[in-house]
């Protein structure tokens, strides 16, 4: 079979018989899968057979020998004393892991295999995925070696080096830029998908960026600039349903203000909200500034004075109205597909398309069967949903930003912004910035492996269980069964959005509420799992959360968000952990919730006083006894100090990464390479707290 498949990319037999080895030593799931592999699905490569060969071996080691979230790979012999191997997907790490903590932090984080720098070998830890500290923040993909094995699709990119000009984009001559067949082609993949049809798309026209948040912040400027180029609003406000993902809103800003000789000066002929006009209107000559305000389904829209000095609110269809509507879709993180408020009329709407795939439009949100799907497609506990729901309600956006991050890779920087031709100017003003020489322009290998990557997603029926997006439906599915049955029943939290979206999105239930920023974690303390609240998500709207989830009491850091990026044996694991906390148990070295509870100040003692908690101060346990008679009081004198040592340094880490979404936050919004800074501390090594008579050694360190 291998060698016969392996045909259509030219491979010499020796590489054939090197492949065949591999996959009969697969496991027999592998094994199925690997009966497609290389078919005609794949991409076609232009190079020499022995480079072809090169890269498929290393792809198919990688698939079937190197453990999840890691791949095979031969380092330069200065780097890492050129070893060869598998290395972590992140940051190419040595070893067989998951990278996120990268050198110094694996023994810390408990992973199976840590790298000695002075020998340049992997030593086995004896730890498994049951011992490891997961780190779930963020959401960076690693679908890939599992989707390969499920599709039998192992895609090869070329390029081939032949051009050799400058680039070309973004030119007034129609059909005269470098990338207009990657524009095409994206128009032909949304009608693949059933996203758009033929004559909603001939409303549009593309251009290429590295990805959705490029594409967001290009659009955002743009819209925020046509606002200032037509009206006399410098304070211009994005209404966002909470909560909201958000964006770099500082970078917007000042690609915006570097326009400011556009901006209107003054206004002609304007007529106030009572009919009164004035005829010359002088604009105020400051910078633009850019807000993003939340806002709760259900209740009143929010207002904000404009330039004109009039209370505006954000559904007016005032056309000195200084508001624009902005929505993920489907959300981020709740999976919701959101409803447009501003009126459509007024073209003020921008969409974030990076989650546009059928993969993300679970039961949770989209019911029924997918109109053509076949009868294998829906199995198992996967019996409706996954796919794009076209209805009334489909957001009419004046421009959409997309990617191939959350379909197929975010290492590959690829994206495009989609706009209404009939109001390109100020897209293209932004977008043109990008394609400067000195922002490095976009290169063609961008818009050109775009091409090859939507073909290779579009080689089979979209609803066939072994395509691309049809396998991944299935596989986000599996991931979120198994936090399903985890936190079913679970008295601490709810898990809100299940099989909806990419990502788990969980509040704190009635008696685990008004947590803190310096409240201790639940998650990292009973669960020995890093991921981040969403306290930076509700834009402005705090007050109305308590209302909105009909819970008193409530704040913005009673909300938990995990991803569902990781390979599927980390939610399998997320799950067998919630099952034994949410069911009162509790895992070696980690604290029972009744434990969490004491030490974060959730019971009360008789005498008056809150249980033992950890002091925000220095983030040590106090270990003092408040009243012994008391059974509400828990006495935690039960752990080592090595594990009192790893809980205080989770509590540390927890406070440090509250500290910087503090100081990144701009007005009711998130600069996500802050975020990201802040993430960064969950997966930082540690050193032992020192603990009576002596420190705890390295490895007692690690629990």
């Amino acid at each position: 079979m291998a060698p016969i498949a392996l045909a259509t990319f030219q491979v010499s037999p020796v590489l054939a018989a090197v492949l065949a080895v591999l996959l009969v030593g697969a496991n027999t799931a592998s094994a199925q899968a690997a009966d497609t592999c290389m078919d005609s699905a794949a991409v076609e490569v232009h190079m020499d057979k022995a480079a072809a060969d090169g890269i498929l071996s290393d792809m198919m080691k990688s698939n079937y020998s190197c453990p999840p979230e890691s791949f095979y790979w031969e380092h330069h012999p200065e780097v890492w004393g050129g070893f060869k191997g598998c290395v972590a997907e992140i940051g190419l790490a040595p070893c067989g892991t998951n990278g996120f903590s990268g050198i110094a932090g694996m023994l810390a984080t408990k992973l199976p295999e840590t790298y000695d720098v002075a020998t340049k070998t992997c030593t086995k830890t004896g730890f498994t995925i049951m011992d490891e500290k997961l780190i779930i923040t963020g959401g960076l993909p690693h679908d890939g070696p599992e989707l390969k094995k499920r599709t039998g699709i192992f895609p090869v990119i070329s390029f081939p080096l032949i051009r050799s000009p400058y680039p070309k984009y973004l030119n007034d001559e129609v059909n005269s830029n470098d990338d207009e067949d990657m524009k095409a082609t994206l128009k032909e993949f949304m009608m693949y998908q059933n996203a758009f049809t033929k004559d909603e798309l001939a409303a549009y026209d593309v251009m290429g960026t590295e990805g959705a948040e490029q594409g967001m912040v290009t659009i955002h400027s743009g819209k925020a600039l046509e606002i200032a180029m037509t009206t006399c609003n410098r304070a211009i406000y994005v209404l966002v349903e909470a909560p909201s993902y958000g964006y770099t809103t500082a970078r917007i800003q000042q690609l915006v203000n570097e326009e400011k000789s556009k901006f209107l000066k003054v206004h002609t002929n304007w007529y106030n909200a009572t009919g009164n006009v004035t005829i010359n209107y002088t604009c105020p000559d400051v910078d633009v500034t850019v807000e993003m305000v939340g806002w709760f389904a259900g209740s009143g829209y929010p207002s904000k004075m404009s330039g004109y000095m009039e209370d505006v609110i954000a559904t007016s269809t005032m056309m000195t109205s200084p508001w624009f509507e902005s929505m993920v879709y489907p959300e981020n993180p709740s999976g919701k597909v959101k409803k447009s408020n501003i009126p459509a009329s007024m073209n003020r709407l921008v969409c974030d398309g990076c989650y546009l795939y059928p993969t993300y439009f679970g039961p949770g949100q989209t019911k029924g069967k997918a109109t053509g799907a076949p009868a294998d497609f829906y199995s198992g506990d996967m019996t409706e949903g996954y796919y794009i729901p076209k209805t009334v309600d489909f957001p009419k956006c004046d421009a959409w930003a997309f990617s191939i991050t959350k379909m197929y890779s975010a290492s590959v920087r690829a994206g495009t912004v989609m706009y209404k031709a009939n109001n390109a100017a100020h897209y293209l003003t932004i977008g043109k910035k990008w394609n400067s020489l000195a922002e490095g322009s976009v290169s063609e290998w961008t818009w050109s492996g775009q091409i090859q990557i939507w073909k290779m997603l579009m080689s089979k029926p979209l609803f066939d269980p072994h395509s691309w997006m049809g396998a991944y439906s299935k596989l986000q599915d599996e991931k979120s069964q198994f936090l399903v049955d985890g936190f079913k029943n679970c008295p601490v939290v709810e898990y809100l959005n299940a099989k909806t979206t990419a990502y788990s999105f969980y509040r704190f239930k009635a008696g685990y509420t008004s947590r803190a920023s310096s409240t201790p974690n639940w998650w990292l303390h009973t669960l020995n799992i890093a991921s981040f609240d969403y306290s930076w998500g509700f834009r402005g709207a705090d007050a109305g959360i308590a209302t909105y989830y009909g819970t008193p009491g409530m704040t913005k850091y009673d909300f938990q968000r995990l991803h569902l990026y990781r390979d599927i044996g980390v939610y399998k694991e997320v799950g067998r952990r919630a099952g034994i906390v949410c069911a009162g148990g509790k895992l070696p070295g980690m604290m029972s919730t009744a434990e969490w509870a004491a030490v974060s100040g959730h019971t009360t003692a008789t005498n008056g006083t809150t249980g033992r908690r950890l002091l925000a101060a220095d983030a040590a346990f106090d270990t003092s006894h408040v009243n012994h008679a008391d059974s509400s009081t828990i006495h935690l004198s039960h752990f080592s100090p090595a594990e009192k040592s790893y809980h205080t340094e989770l509590h540390r880490q927890h406070l440090a990464y509250q500290a910087i979404i503090a100081s990144c936050t701009e007005t009711n919004t998130m600069d996500t390479d802050c975020m990201f800074r802040g993430l960064d501390v969950y997966t930082a090594g540690f050193a032992p707290v020192q603990s009576g008579a002596g420190a705890t050694s390295a490895i007692d360190g690690a629990l």
